[in-house]
């Protein structure tokens, strides 16, 4: 127990001061496998390091790994994540500001997660069809009727992306909700 700056996606260490001790300490992220943190409402947080996966087009998936907050348990479960790019200055003439990033991951089962969803402050070119790569690569074996669903406009959303979940797990768990 003790002290620790907040877990960040892409910093390597984290700083901590364990309780009764003065002098902080960096650990390895890479040796830790959740924090348990509370925020301004004292409320308990737990963020995990996960291996997740993502798709490149229709290539074999890659993996990466990123700090994740579970949002919602089933049998296909919800975490997200979010970060920032700070962006770059060319020649101080010209300015690209930061980028922030809200991720959302699907895992389903004991599966590993799968980037399914992104929410980001700077506009991305052809989203919508690389968000139904994603989801088409998740569900096409455990819902493909949820993929129908999506494509046909049926499906919709725009901060984050419950609604598959709702449909899911109306239309195609195993676990019928009451």
């Amino acid at each position: 127990m003790g002290k620790a700056d907040a877990v960040i996606n892409g910093e390597s260490k984290l700083n901590f001061i364990e309780n009764g001790q003065s002098k902080k300490e960096k650990i390895n992220v890479e040796n830790l496998e959740k924090v348990e943190y509370h925020n301004k409402n004292k409320e308990s947080v737990i963020v995990e390091r996960k291996e997740f996966l993502y798709h490149m087009g229709d290539r074999k998936p890659k993996s990466d790994f990123n700090w994740m907050i579970k949002i919602h348990s089933g049998e296909v479960s919800v975490y997200t994540s979010s970060g920032t790019d700070p962006g770059v200055s060319i020649n101080m003439q010209y300015r690209i500001t930061p980028t922030h990033v809200r991720d959302y991951f699907f895992q389903y089962k004991d599966e590993k997660p799968e980037l399914i969803y992104f929410v980001s402050s700077d506009l991305v070119v052809n989203k919508k069809k690389i968000i139904s790569n994603f989801i088409k690569h998740f569900f096409e074996e455990i819902c493909p009727n949820l993929v129908t669903t999506y494509n046909n406009g049926k499906i919709r959303f725009k901060d984050n992306p419950m609604p598959l979940i709702n449909y899911y797990e109306k239309n195609c768990s195993n676990i019928k909700q009451p």
